[in-house]
């Protein structure tokens, strides 16, 4: 969301009205992109929120709400269960805090803009999102992403052993991205403030990976690469408040998920 895309949009739109922001612009990948693009992936992310800032500026008197969305990484380094209440109660994991301190960034801007233009806004917190159309490259994906790519390659290519980084003992909260697509749709405009929206379930790396080998037909080894940085410990996020809006027992299983994702990956991919 550059700045001349921001103002090509609001000249070509100029007589239209604007009721409702949907924020989802992000420079972002799993934790070694953060890490190795520290610098850059907080002034990016910083400058598509004052970016937005114009189209705010435009359309003030007609918006109703602005929709951000966020990222567990914003939460503090933790081995509970990820509350909305505990959001600012100590300090991120360091080896993300570079993103999830422009997510905190994020949340400040909208509470101030609620106060000086009476917008309202919602600020959904998301799990590990997954599912088709992702990004498998080894690059810029998350675990899943990654772990579908290792996988998938390394049956097609007969390999003998796919490597993992890591101890494989962090636990993640994955969230099909149909189910997140939905989620926000549906209640945006009923709930405000900062929400969680996550499955409420995790699981380890470890045994993530041992279900996408057996989904793939992998038959060979797995080795977890201890000298590899493992990353956040613990990220689960509560879906109790969400839990009140949406029937979240209406989510597509992990294991479901992984299959339709792994099948899209195979016929667009290989």
């Amino acid at each position: 969301m550059s700045k001349n895309s921001v103002n090509r949009f609001i000249k070509k739109n100029s007589n239209h009205k604007i009721n409702y922001i949907i924020n989802c612009a992000a420079y972002i990948g799993g934790q070694g992109l953060i890490e190795n693009n520290s610098i850059k992936m907080m002034l990016e992310n910083t400058q598509m929120t004052i970016n937005l800032n114009n189209l705010i500026k435009k359309y003030n008197s007609s918006i109703k709400k602005i929709i951000f969305i966020g990222s567990a990484c914003a939460y503090p380094n933790s081995n509970k269960i990820l509350l909305e209440k505990n959001f600012w109660n100590g300090e991120m994991f360091e080896g993300v805090s570079a993103y999830g301190i422009v997510k905190k960034f994020d949340l400040i801007y909208q509470k101030e803009i609620k106060k000086k233009f009476k917008i309202d806004y919602v600020h959904y917190n998301l799990a590990n999102l997954y599912g088709p159309k992702d990004k498998f490259d080894l690059v810029t994906s998350h675990v899943l992403g990654a772990l579908i790519y290792k996988f998938c390659y390394a049956k097609k290519n007969k390999l003998d052993l796919v490597e993992i980084w890591g101890s494989g003992k962090p636990v993640r909260d994955f969230l099909y991205i149909d189910d997140a697509a939905r989620i926000i749709s549906q209640t945006f405009e009923k709930i405000s403030g900062l929400v969680n929206l996550g499955s409420g379930k995790g699981i380890s790396i470890r045994n993530l990976a041992f279900f996408i080998k057996d989904y793939t037909g992998y038959k060979n080894k797995i080795i977890f690469n201890k000298s590899k940085k493992d990353g956040v410990p613990y990220k689960v996020l509560s879906n109790k408040i969400i839990s009140e809006y949406y029937n979240v027992k209406k989510l597509i299983p992990l294991r479901d998920g992984i299959k339709e994702t792994i099948n899209w990956f195979k016929k667009n991919y290989l």
